[in-house]
């Protein structure tokens, strides 16, 4: 009983927010109606549905900005490793879990590159800043991220027409990839309205032009998302 329980109150969550898109007239995301149902269905997820866990407007702006001709890199892996490897002409990722790693690693194509880089224990992990490479999730506290957030560094700047940032260390990343993008570039940061982002966001990006996306996100019920791309001029 508990289990029928709770797919009916996920099930009404669903609706609620649904119908919360409709009266805000989010047609961006309302496009994505059968999908968006269908990636809350038991057993279904981002991975399984080869699309990335951002709100929908920002997958919209990606499928018209990707090309065949451009070169990817993200900050975290999953269902935006599968979309990209499709969509982007070349694409490298790196990832933080091993067990997840093996679950993407082996549904990628010859086209996109993951890599394996895990945190080292530092008990002194200074407090979050775009230079403290730590995570702010407290299952992470003690962690040094460093050798994950330098991974993009050893490609030549300028590399990259995109560079998500949906992983650890967010704020790092973001100072490290910025050199990364080629001119007229963009940097992406999912869950940009997460308060330990707004020095990045009020610091090192201010000076780029932006653009927010929200609405509904691929398997998330309960909430709407928001996701931000910053063009590097």
């Amino acid at each position: 009983m508990t289990s029928y329980k709770g797919i009916i109150i996920a099930s009404g969550r669903a609706v609620a927010l649904w119908f919360r898109t409709l009266l805000l007239g989010d047609f961006e995301s309302l496009r994505w109606t059968l999908h968006w149902f269908g990636t809350l269905a038991p057993g279904a997820s981002p991975i399984s549905h080869r699309v990335p866990w951002l709100a929908y407007p920002a997958i919209n702006w990606l499928n018209k900005y990707l090309t065949l001709s451009m070169v990817v890199f993200e900050y975290g892996s999953g269902g935006s490793t599968l979309f990209f490897s499709g969509k982007a002409g070349k694409l490298i990722s790196t990832e933080h879990d091993e067990s997840w790693y093996n679950v993407v690693s082996k549904r990628i194509p010859s086209t996109a590159h993951i890599e394996l880089v895990t945190p080292e224990p530092n008990p002194g992990a200074r407090s979050y800043t775009t230079t403290s490479n730590s995570s702010m999730n407290p299952a992470y506290a003690g962690q040094d991220f460093s050798n994950y957030v330098r991974t993009i560094d050893k490609y030549a700047d300028g590399t990259f027409d995109l560079v998500l940032v949906d992983g650890r260390a967010r704020a790092s990343c973001i100072a490290h990839a910025i050199p990364k993008v080629r001119k007229g570039g963009y940097i992406m940061l999912d869950n940009s309205y997460r308060p330990e982002y707004a020095d990045v966001m009020n610091g090192l990006l201010s000076r780029y032009p932006r653009k927010d996306f929200k609405g509904l996100v691929p398997a998330l019920s309960n909430r709407f998302g928001m996701t931000t791309i910053w063009k590097i001029d």
